[in-house]
């Protein structure tokens, strides 16, 4: 897991979801695999694991955001 490639991903993990209202809106705001991958150096071999996170991240907030 991500945790196996960098012990410090563990600061962001599990995942959180920032849900507010804004100007009538509800707003929805979380970290991306991009920005774990980035912030905690980790290398190519954990492409697949952070798009499996942006994959279930996008779904879960698309159907939050449908509601």
């Amino acid at each position: 897991g991500l945790m196996q490639a960098n012990r410090l991903t563990g600061l962001d993990l599990p995942m959180k979801v920032l849900i507010f209202e804004e100007d009538g809106h509800t707003k929805l705001a979380y970290t991306t695999g991009e920005s774990l991958a980035e912030r905690w150096g980790l290398d190519h071999g954990t492409e697949i694991m952070l798009e499996q996170i942006d994959a279930a991240l996008n779904q879960l907030t698309s159907a939050a955001v449908a509601q």
